[in-house]
């Protein structure tokens, strides 16, 4: 039990070490910093893969766990379903207080990495309304015009041309 225990506690950290880098991309998305984004990046992605071992290490003492007590063992056991095997109550407080603060930190997570998507989301539309700005848009040429009074030099160009 102390080995799923301990398991649960390393998932809690790298969750934990998780929303910090969320908060720091969320600061780096704001302040236009493509450095410290792609670095915040790199970071989950390594993080990415310590909880995935993290996770192999949480399914191994699992099945450990129900083997020594001749239990049947399922591939992919949920801490709920291990709970129900789990006789001593002290082991299923310390499961159950470790499957809520696991469960809080990945809602928080995903909240987190929601407003970052939606961050990225204004954040490109903001470059593309700045670069229509500077190359003008099509839109211009299409709408409200006298075919008869357009010609190719009365075309609107941005501040760019944009065939240089």
């Amino acid at each position: 039990m102390q080995a799923i225990i301990a398991s649960l506690d390393q998932l809690i950290k790298l969750h934990q070490a998780l929303m910090t880098l969320a908060e720091v991309k969320k600061e780096a998305i704001m302040n236009n910093d493509v450095t410290a984004l792609n670095q915040t990046v790199q970071k989950e992605q390594k993080l990415m893969k310590a909880i995935v071992e993290a996770e192999q290490h949480k399914s191994e003492a699992i099945e450990q766990y129900m083997q020594g007590r001749n239990l049947p063992i399922t591939k992919g056991m949920t801490l709920s379903q291990l709970l129900k095997f789990v006789f001593q109550q002290q082991d299923r407080t310390d499961l159950g207080e470790r499957q809520e603060r696991l469960a809080a930190l990945l809602n928080q997570l995903k909240e987190k990495n929601d407003l970052n998507q939606q961050l990225l989301k204004q954040s490109l539309a903001f470059i593309h309304f700045s670069l229509d700005l500077l190359t003008g848009s099509d839109e211009d040429d299409v709408v409200y015009q006298n075919p008869a009074a357009s010609s190719k030099d009365q075309k609107r160009k941005g501040i760019f041309d944009t065939k240089a």
